[in-house]
């Protein structure tokens, strides 16, 4: 099987200081040119825009209308962010989440920072998310919820603990530059995130995502990863093996440390998410990895 190559920044995060006081958090994949078509696969430019499958964000999580899983993993498979819900038939291989609070690119870039997909790309009105491995996608409409959360002008209070807290470092975060932020204000959402992902009395899926996140804000701050790498770490530690969550956060660590020179580690870790995730092989981590292990197996 040929590597699919694209530029997967650690969990969607630009390591590169911007200077001046700024850093660089960039939250999206920056898509090389497509692969050749595969028979029976259609392209992600040439994919039905409208009368998709539908999800919800209701009762705090999303809701996806029920469909058989897909037989092909040849497939495209589509995250949408939008305001409402289109109208007309539904197609198996997209979702719509309906966000309610959130800036819907900022959300977008979050959802991949924590799931990360093959693309990352839309409009500021309809942002998506491409992935190859349905159980990413699925993984990343799952969760999307909690990440549907209005932005916030200050840091959260020092008072605020559990989902107040998370929902306030993440508002926080929506309400900076997408791009370029002070770097006062990276480094109090990576504080936050971090309280976050110390709370043991909190579900262990918010831990992970506040984990990643703070993650993905350290080695923006620092030019030490190791920092970075040890949330990442713990991120990983808090799910279960062979989970998406696991994957992602190992995934990030080896690209972190392969950006910063240390291929070896790098390469260690590669090797153990392709040893650990064949099922996942469609995945963009997956095939990150095996270009850092130089296999294209």
């Amino acid at each position: 099987m040929t590597t699919c190559r694209r530029r997967w920044a650690a969990a969607g995060v630009l390591l590169a200081a911007a200077g001046c006081g700024d850093v660089e958090w960039a939250g999206q994949w920056t898509p090389r040119p497509s692969p050749p078509p595969i028979a029976g696969r259609r392209s992600p430019a040439t994919q039905p825009t409208d009368g998709e499958a539908t999800a919800s964000v209701e009762a705090g999580r999303p809701v996806a209308t029920a469909y058989p899983q897909p037989a092909s993993t040849e497939n495209y498979y589509f995250i949408y962010v939008s305001r409402s819900r289109p109208a007309g038939s539904r197609d198996p291989l997209k979702k719509h989440l309906v966000a309610d609070a959130a800036p819907l690119p900022a959300m977008a870039d979050a959802l991949a920072a924590l799931y990360p997909p093959e693309l990352r790309s839309g409009s500021a009105q309809r942002p998506f998310l491409v992935f190859k491995d349905p159980a990413m996608w699925n993984a990343a409409s799952a969760a999307a919820a909690r990440l549907d959360v209005a932005p916030q002008k200050a840091p959260p209070a020092d008072m605020l603990e559990g989902a107040a807290l998370f929902a306030g470092a993440l508002g926080f975060r929506y309400a900076q530059p997408r791009r370029r932020m002070e770097a006062g204000a990276a480094e109090a959402i990576v504080s936050a995130m971090q309280r976050v992902l110390d709370d043991a009395s909190a579900p262990a899926s918010r831990r992970w995502a506040a984990g990643m996140l703070a993650g993905a804000g350290a080695a923006a701050v620092d030019r030490d990863p190791t920092r970075a790498d040890g949330l990442y770490r713990r991120a990983g530690e808090l799910v279960e093996a062979g989970t998406c969550e696991r994957l992602a956060a190992m995934g990030a660590r080896a690209l972190l440390l392969e950006r910063v020179g240390r291929g070896d580690a790098a390469r260690r870790i590669a090797e153990q998410v392709l040893a650990d995730f064949p099922s996942n092989h469609h995945a963009a981590v997956y095939e990150r990895c095996q270009r850092i292990t130089g296999r294209t197996d």
